[in-house]
């Protein structure tokens, strides 16, 4: 393997900041990480300036499109503890995007959900820690890094690299949490047996004179929400990780205030650092536990937050290299045990009518792996090709005008889209109509309004009409 393909980077993006690790995988159960840096960015920060943000970051690292692992801020997820009755993996998946619509206000194919199974029971039940995100948020970060050109992008709930790390740290498997001290925020997981049962995250202001006391609230919220969900026994040990110039403070808070044993745990002499990152970690303001931990397990497919058509193929995908893999290694075995019949054969004829055959099957077995193959790359090219889809939605997102409602956008394969919607007045749909006509992914089509047609409601009169568009 070359080095781009042992190489990972991990980065998270905040409201305010931009971190970055990269991790060197020598072996698979060794990691070393090279570098680490951090920006802060405005909170108003356009996609545009992001990027640019984003490539100095990663030039600085020695980035060569290696493949990419984004620790997604807790904040912008929702997370929630749910029993399904089933503990096949494909019903799992489908019962957690029809839940999620549950817990959010939006549509179910809006939402993006992961999941890591905690627990199964004699009953065929799975016990899950569902995470769930509104689509919007993951497209942004699609489009951002296809702009940087990365080749692989894998996103993960940043509490899975709190777990990930601790489990590496922790060899006991009893129940602990885990509290992550950032510079404006701060985040607790419970794990238990090396699993994420809870986790939440808070803003915290070290400004204000009573931030103790608020900051011990928050955790005392935290344990109260966990007892009722999950568990009335809270973790006996809590371990508090983050900036290190912070933990004596706030450990010295959970001590006087809490009967739980509060520790610190350095990862400084667990972890392989290469010179000057321990460091620079060290003596950082921000903390990179979440980051560290994403890069020392790789992302599950159950935990990658990844739109569904992507999932699917990058499934089928793995599987064809699967099957590819298992057929290659029954022709191994079939020329091995053809060789080792034909060092026991001692008539020269039989050993040409041996080798004859055993070339006669290998060719047989190698047709199919053909056809296999040319499925694959078609995969690949499909996977690489442009998401139209997504761009149409996320231009569509920008032109639309704040007085009229959307109702539905379809596109087909013929090149046909359609656009209906509700106003108020009739202007604003023109106004939608010459954006779309100016944005780059619609410039491309005839677009114009099929219908409006007023109607009376209880709320006053309603504008329903439809925009269409065809190839031109």
């Amino acid at each position: 393997m070359s080095a781009q393909q042992k190489t990972v980077l991990i980065c998270q993006i905040t409201d305010t900041l931009i971190k970055a690790v990269m991790c060197l995988s020598r072996t698979s159960s060794k990691k070393e990480f090279t570098g680490v840096e951090a920006d802060t960015i405005s909170p108003y920060i356009d996609d545009k300036k992001l990027i640019e943000k984003l490539g100095q970051i990663f030039k600085r690292l020695g980035y060569n499109r290696n493949p990419v692992t984004v620790a997604l801020p807790h904040l912008h997820a929702t997370c929630r503890y749910l029993k399904v009755p089933t503990q096949v993996p494909q019903e799992i998946e489908n019962i957690a995007q029809l839940q999620a619509a549950r817990y959010l206000p939006y549509p179910a194919n809006e939402l993006i959900t992961g999941y890591q199974v905690v627990a199964t029971d004699k009953e065929g039940y799975s016990h899950l820690n569902l995470t769930i995100v509104h689509k919007t948020i993951i497209e942004r970060y699609f489009n951002i890094f296809k702009e940087l050109k990365v080749p692989q992008f894998n996103i993960a709930l940043s509490s899975y690299g709190i777990c990930n790390l601790y489990a590496h740290l922790v060899s006991e498997r009893q129940s602990f949490e885990v509290i992550d001290i950032d510079s404006e925020s701060v985040e607790v997981a419970m794990i238990t047996n090396q699993k994420l049962l809870f986790s939440r995250s808070f803003k915290m202001n070290r400004q204000v004179p009573e931030w103790p006391d608020l900051f011990l609230e928050e955790i005392v919220r935290t344990q109260e929400l966990y007892a009722k969900e999950i568990s009335r026994e809270l973790p006996a040990k809590i371990f508090v990780s983050g900036i290190e110039n912070r933990l004596v403070e706030i450990t010295k808070i959970l001590k006087s205030r809490t009967s739980s044993i509060v520790e610190t745990l350095s990862y400084r002499n667990k972890l392989i650092f290469a010179k000057n990152t321990g460091d620079k970690l060290s003596g950082s303001t921000y903390s990179y536990t979440s980051l560290l931990g994403l890069g020392l397990e790789d992302v599950v497919p159950s935990l990658n937050l990844l739109p569904p058509a992507i999932k699917v193929k990058e499934r089928a995908f793995s599987q064809h290299k699967k099957y590819l893999r298992t057929a290659m290694l029954v022709i191994i075995i079939c020329v091995l045990t053809a060789i080792a019949v034909i060092k026991d054969l001692h008539n020269k004829n039989t050993y040409l009518k041996k080798i004859k055959i055993e070339l006669a099957k290998i060719v047989k077995e190698a047709k199919p792996l053909e056809e296999m193959e040319k499925k694959i790359n078609l995969l690949n090219r499909r996977s690489q090709e442009k998401s139209v889809g997504l761009e149409m939605l996320y231009e569509l997102y920008k032109a639309v005008p704040s007085d009229v409602a959307l109702m539905s956008f379809g596109y087909d394969e013929e090149g046909k889209l359609s656009v209906r919607g509700q106003s108020q007045q009739l202007e604003p749909v023109f106004t939608l109509v010459a954006a779309l006509e100016k944005a780059p992914t619609f410039g491309q089509f005839a677009i114009k309004v099929n219908y409006a047609t007023k109607r009376k409601t209880q709320a006053g009169e309603l504008l329903d009409f439809e925009i269409v568009g065809t190839k031109k």
